[in-house]
């Protein structure tokens, strides 16, 4: 599966792998998922910021687009949603 349920809806509504930073993403309710678990969009954008290091992203019809502005080797390039 590409986009998991949490496990806990308080705190997150969805989660996904992300090969940039090796570790998965998780957004809330804030976020709008079109529904498609195969091929889902995740509006707006997601930044994760972690000591030092930045993971912008978009989740486009099941395809992670990482801005210019994060700083792991998969910046500014656009890759399949890995299915973990």
């Amino acid at each position: 599966m590409k986009l998991k349920p949490s496990p806990s809806p308080e705190h997150y509504a969805w989660s996904f792998w992300c090969p940039g930073c090796e570790c998965e993403h998780g957004v809330d309710k804030r976020w709008h998922f079109n529904g498609d678990l195969a091929a889902p969009t995740l509006m707006p954008s997601i930044m994760i910021k972690s000591q030092g290091a930045v993971c912008h992203s978009i989740v486009r019809q099941g395809r992670i687009q990482f801005f210019l502005d994060s700083t792991h080797e998969l910046r500014g390039k656009t890759v399949d949603l890995p299915d973990r």
